[in-house]
């Protein structure tokens, strides 16, 4: 059976109302999610729709709390689970939402921890990255001259995610190091820069530079499970001065123009559009995993 889901939740039905907000929030990031609640139709075997549920998914959440871990339904989705990980047709992850005393065959696994609520988002995303896909989000910035001290603030912002960043890179330098990452199955690449930086003069070839750059990796990784995502960090009004300085032609500016982006002049509005952004992009990473899954199947 191909999976439909990416992740199966299991959870007692006092707890549906987080595991709802957990479900919209990771569904956000374009994971796919099984929920009794929302999978299960009216005369379906409660029973055999539990299996065909687990069956569909890549991963089963174990929501832990005191009183999960008394309950019998629960139990019945820990235990059919556990044998499906133990046959490696699923991953079994534990997910802690209160104070509770882990049972043995859930001891030795890695917990997500939620119970600090102040911490949903980034929890949300250590689920996902590496917790469903075994693979590390990792952002670098890539510069020769920064036009403005926003580049600063997006750092800082990226990291106010609990993303993992890297150090900035120079175009010109950047190849070697892109390589590398790309060899590394663990991590996925997501490459931040302003391909206009030439305005400034210090670099006059760098636009082109940069558009060779993004082209062929572009080229190289494209459906592929280590695609790079590329995110452009320019000036609204950059696109149209390109056009009308003929620096780059019309077909590739509006092809570059449903890439990622972020506005220089939103300022103090950068950490809203990180999120944002930084949203849209695990939704194309996962697409690009979730395609490479489907072939390793079909294989």
């Amino acid at each position: 059976m191909h999976q439909k889901f990416d992740v199966f939740l299991s959870h007692k039905s006092e707890d549906h109302t987080w595991v709802k907000t957990l479900k919209e929030a990771l569904e956000r990031r374009g994971v796919t999610v099984w929920l009794d609640q929302d999978e299960i139709r009216p005369g379906d075997r409660f029973v055999w729709a539990l299996e065909q549920g687990l069956e569909a998914s890549g991963a089963v959440v174990l929501v832990i709390t005191p009183e999960s871990l008394k309950s019998d339904w629960v139990a019945d989705e820990y235990s059919r689970a556990l044998a499906l990980a133990n046959d490696g047709q699923l991953q079994l992850i534990p997910v802690l939402l209160r104070d509770a005393k882990l049972p043995g065959f859930l001891s030795n696994r890695q917990c997500v921890d939620f119970r600090d609520p102040s911490k949903f988002e980034e929890s949300v995303d250590r689920l996902i990255w590496p917790g469903l896909t075994g693979k590390q989000v990792i952002w670098a910035h890539i510069s020769d001259s920064p036009r403005t001290a926003h580049w600063g603030e997006v750092i800082s912002g990226i990291e106010g995610l609990g993303v993992k960043s890297s150090r900035w890179y120079e175009v010109y330098r950047s190849k070697w190091w892109i390589d590398q990452i790309l060899e590394d199955s663990s991590k996925r690449l997501v490459l931040m820069c302003d391909i206009f930086e030439s305005e400034d003069g210090d670099h006059p070839n760098s636009t082109q530079k940069y558009v060779e750059l993004i082209l062929e990796y572009r080229g190289r990784t494209k459906d592929l499970p280590n695609e790079i995502v590329f995110v452009f960090c320019h000036y609204s009004d950059d696109w149209d001065k390109a056009i009308k300085s003929s620096s780059l032609d019309r077909e590739l500016v509006e092809r570059f123009r449903h890439y990622f982006a972020l506005d220089e002049n939103a300022g103090s509005k950068h950490c809203t559009q990180l999120l944002d952004v930084w949203h849209k992009i695990q939704r194309d990473l996962m697409r690009s995993e979730r395609f490479s899954k489907l072939l390793e199947q079909e294989t």
